[in-house]
């Protein structure tokens, strides 16, 4: 309720006692010629009173409404801090998990990678990155000359396969020349043993 509803209740409180305190006081005086002043005095006090039950009905109306919108409020700052307790449960939780992931061994720690200070006295333009960046600098690199090696690994092989191919060739061209050769011994043998015999 506001102050000037309170001081209107008050007002009419006050007119209330004093009608009341007249038609108590009337009591004492004569009661045929005070009729109808008694009767004008409870109009009066009726109609204060009809007024207070308005205002004390809806000083209770206005009661109920504020209790309502406080449990409103409440419920809501609850709920609020219900959330605030989740956030701050997942941001343990998220910050649990990325602990966890920095101490863990990561495979890229376990690569057989060059130093940074030798990769950059390789590469003085990343002088002025952050590790991150000269991680990852550094893997691209890795990668980069792990491609190249593989390739002159392929390129190896494929030789590697040719020249097997080649000396297969070449074996089966030999055994078939010690086969002529073998056959030239054998039918030289007669010519051998006839040269031998004429020489004796």
């Amino acid at each position: 309720m506001s102050e000037n509803a309170i001081a209107e209740c008050l007002g009419t409180l006050e007119s209330a006692k004093n009608l009341c305190l007249q038609i108590h006081n009337s009591k004492n005086e004569d009661p045929v010629n005070n009729q109808e002043k008694v009767h004008q005095i409870r109009k009066q006090l009726s109609a204060r009173l009809l007024l207070l039950r308005a205002v004390n009905r809806e000083s209770y109306e206005q009661l109920q409404r504020a209790k309502e919108t406080t449990g409103d409020h409440r419920a809501s700052l609850e709920q609020a801090l219900v959330n605030l307790q989740a956030l701050q449960y997942q941001k343990l939780h998220l910050n649990a998990i990325i602990k966890d992931f920095h101490d863990k061994e990561h495979l890229y720690t376990q690569l057989p990678l060059i130093s940074k200070e030798e990769f950059l006295k390789e590469h003085s333009d990343l002088q002025n990155a952050n590790d991150h960046e000269i991680m990852i600098a550094r893997l691209q690199d890795e990668l980069t000359e792990r491609q190249r090696l593989s390739g002159l690994k392929q390129d190896l092989l494929k030789r590697k396969a040719t020249l097997i191919s080649e000396n297969k060739a070449k074996r089966i061209k030999l055994e078939k020349l010690d086969e002529k050769l073998e056959a030239f011994f054998r039918s030289v043998v007669p010519v051998q043993e006839y040269y031998r015999s004429t020489s004796l």
